[in-house]
């Protein structure tokens, strides 16, 4: 049986992170405004190709996206713009602890059928 439940979270968490800047009022061109677009728009991508067909390249993609997320505040310079902040780093988290989660049921599943 083939269990999505986590790629559409991640999928909506993309679209909210897409989102976020306008509903959230980040300044708007600003670094977390971008960041918040871009990888968004990553994020949903990558979660829509894996509900789709579901490979393990796309699930290590959002591990990268996800921790780049939870970096990005203080490496672009917005760590005190707590609101953009706060948001970036929980969309990163969730993708982070989902795509991880998804990786290691894949592992799991693989051993049961080999062994």
């Amino acid at each position: 049986m083939k269990v999505i439940w986590k790629n559409v979270i991640c999928m909506l968490a993309g679209l909210w992170l897409w989102l976020s800047p306008f509903i959230l009022q980040f300044k708007l061109g600003s670094h977390a405004s971008s960041d918040a677009n871009v990888v968004g728009i990553f994020i949903g991508t990558l979660s829509m190709m894996a509900i789709a067909t579901p490979q393990v390249w796309e699930e290590w993609t959002k591990v990268v996206l996800g921790v780049w997320l939870l970096a990005s505040p203080w490496l672009l310079g917005f760590s005190h713009q707590t609101v953009a902040a706060d948001n970036i780093m929980i969309v990163g988290l969730v993708v982070v602890i989902l795509s991880l989660w998804s990786l290691a049921r894949r592992a799991m599943t693989q051993q049961l059928t080999t062994s």
